[in-house]
This record gives C-alpha cells, structure tokens and sequence, in this order.
C-alpha cells in the first residue's frame, strides 16, 4: 500500500528507526533510560476556592478542607471536608479524567460540600492554569471547579 508516494514498509522502518534513535540516542551512549511523559498536574497539590455551575457559585468556608493531590503515579488523594480518599487520574495534553473515588463515609457537619465536590469530579474532562490557578471544566453542566495551590 502506497500513500503519499511512501510505502507502509517503508513508513514502518522509518518509523522503528525514529523509535530507535530516540531511545537509544548517539551510538557512544552506553545506558538509556525511558522517562515516560510527565502531566503538568504531577506532583502538585490544590486547595478548593469555589465551583461554577452556570450562575450559581458554591464556595466552601474553608478551602482546605477540599483538596486534591495528584501524584506522580496517577492516584490522586482527595479529601472533601470530614472525608478522605483515593482515585486513579489520567491526563493528556489538557484533557483529565478521574477514575472512580474511594472514599471514607463519615457523616459531616451540616453544610458540608462534600458529597457535591466528589460527585463533581466524575464530570472533570479538562483543566488549565491560569493566573497560578488550576481550573477543572465539566463535561455535561458546562461548570468549572477551581482551585488555588494548597498552602501549608
């Protein structure tokens, strides 16, 4: 099969000759190492300031108590008010998707944005920084979560 003049073996060799010199580099290197692409988002740790649903904006008393951490090894750790837990994350380019969130079931005090913050985060499809915020958009409700870097 031909396609722009260049056959599919053709393509293929060039293809595992790319790969090849990619990873193993110049012919003097002696070792190589594979360092998978690394999200933005890794390593980085982000406090709740407010969640935009249209004109309605919910903001907690205290942002600390909304936080996610995402971690180098795709999990990341949730804490929504009295509650903590875990979740798988994966991201491309500006896309993020969260999988499904395991969380503690303790009963929080009245007034509490624990159950919409982690029901929420089903809904995350990108985010984005902006002013050194980071800004999760929702797919469906069309809201946005934003967070502010979590301070010690």
């Amino acid at each position: 099969m031909r396609e722009h003049g260049i056959s599919t073996r053709t393509r293929y060799s060039i293809l595992v000759l790319t790969i090849a010199t990619g990873v193993l580099g110049s012919p003097r290197s002696a070792a190589f190492s594979f360092t998978p692409s690394v999200s933005a988002l890794s390593g980085t740790a982000w406090q709740l300031v407010d969640i935009h649903v249209g004109d309605n904006v919910t903001a907690p008393v205290d942002g600390q108590k909304y936080t996610v951490t995402f971690g180098a090894d795709k999990r990341a750790l949730i804490r929504a008010d009295c509650n903590r837990g875990v979740a798988s994350w994966h991201s491309t380019d500006d896309d993020l998707m969260f999988g499904a969130v395991k969380m503690t079931r303790v009963k929080c005090a009245d007034g509490s944005m624990h159950q919409r913050f982690v029901n929420d985060l089903a809904y995350v499809r990108w985010y984005a920084f902006q002013d050194g915020h980071l800004y999760l958009s929702l797919n469906g409700n069309g809201g946005t979560i934003e967070f502010a870097p979590m301070t010690s």
